[in-house]
């Protein structure tokens, strides 16, 4: 949208429209591809841990697809989801790299 200055003739449009449509290249998408490229891998995406079952598996994805969307954030701090953390942190092969 490019908005135009003020004229004597005000019953004119003060703005035009440029575009209605685009690439998702900022905003929300550009900052979900960090999250999911930079940020959760350092944070133990694609990671391992030992079930209560002794078996191996990979880490869980659902914290980190929250992670990519900023209105998902404060779910993550609900206290169910950070003693599952914690519990993932403890079987985790890299618990450095764990989510917390």
């Amino acid at each position: 949208m490019q908005l135009k200055p003020r004229r004597r003739d005000a019953w004119r449009a003060r703005y035009e429209i440029l575009g209605n449509d685009g690439v998702g290249i900022a905003g929300d998408a550009f900052d979900g591809r960090v999250m999911r490229h930079l940020v959760a891998p350092a944070l133990g995406r694609g990671t391992k841990y030992r079930s209560p079952y002794g078996m191996v598996l990979p880490a869980p994805t659902w914290p980190y697809t929250k992670l990519e969307r900023w209105h998902h954030l404060s779910f993550l701090k609900a206290r169910a989801t950070m003693l599952r953390f914690e519990e993932l942190k403890r079987e985790s092969f890299e618990p450095k790299r764990s989510l917390r």
